[in-house]
């Protein structure tokens, strides 16, 4: 009889949205609809975990996780599953359209709008690809990029970048300030990005609107100090970079880098105690 009930129930309820069915269903299952949501808000924060510690994940798995965003109490596990059976392969999901996406079943409209519209934008970065920031280890790319980065500039940034051992550029984030002739870094901005992205390597780089593009007393000053800085947090500053209309300027290029470390780094002041 219960299990008659049940179906008269879901057929009954077709029609309204899941918070309103939740209590009405609650009278058939008591306790054991609220034991089922909490063991599978369990497992969603399980695999959120999985995801933060940066595990392999397989195709469903990820679908899984991106439908939570959309889909707040349903098994998207198996939605992932049948996303994958329906189209075949990860990246035709992502090319299908709304209408396609929605026969599937457990998605509805908004969600299926929300997974093409990911799908869009993977389709850009593909597009912008060609157009990321060069290797860094590599003078003749990075300056080229630096160059046309710069070109529009009408006033002086600093810019610091994280960068991998490889010389994989991992994250870029510009400063200014309100002095036309000079920028500088407050250390409070300096230890945030070092704490937010925890880069293995840092190279700095800094405009001149002048054509002038040899480093000025202030843009020395300014290299020692951050070697110093980035030292307390055991990481290098491998080169200053100094962008004008008219040519760079390579603090590890002219041999002025390794003098840098050597006379201002932090442990070069511990050595002498």
């Amino acid at each position: 009889m219960l299990a008659i009930a049940e179906g008269l129930c879901y057929n009954n309820f077709a029609g309204f949205s899941e918070k309103e069915k939740r209590p009405l269903l609650t009278l058939f299952h008591g306790e054991n609809l609220m034991d089922h949501e909490c063991v599978h808000s369990g497992h969603r924060q399980r695999m959120l975990e999985r995801l933060e510690r940066g595990e392999e994940l397989k195709d469903h798995e990820l679908l899984e996780i991106l439908l939570y965003s959309f889909i707040p109490r349903a098994d998207t596990n198996e939605t992932g599953h049948e996303l994958l059976a329906a189209f075949g392969s990860l990246p035709a999901v992502f090319r299908a359209d709304p209408k396609q996406l929605s026969s599937v079943g457990g998605i509805g409209k908004k969600t299926a709008e929300e997974i093409c519209l990911i799908g869009k934008i993977l389709e850009r970065l593909l597009v912008y690809r060609e157009k990321d920031i060069p290797s860094a280890l590599s003078f003749e790319k990075f300056s080229g990029y630096l160059r046309a980065r710069f070109a529009p500039a009408r006033q002086e940034y600093a810019e610091l970048y994280g960068v991998k051992k490889n010389g994989d550029v991992t994250i870029c984030k510009r400063f200014t300030s309100q002095q036309a002739d000079r920028v500088s870094i407050p250390a409070r901005e300096i230890a945030k990005f070092l704490a937010d992205f925890d880069p293995p390597q840092v190279i700095l780089v800094h405009n001149h609107l002048v054509n002038n593009y040899y480093p000025s007393a202030e843009d020395d000053r300014f290299t020692k100090l951050l070697v110093m800085q980035l030292s307390f947090f055991n990481v290098p500053l491998l080169d200053h970079y100094i962008v004008s209309p008219t040519g760079i300027y390579s603090y590890f290029l002219e041999g002025r880098m390794e003098e840098f470390r050597r006379r201002y780094d932090a442990s070069a002041f511990s050595a002498t105690l």
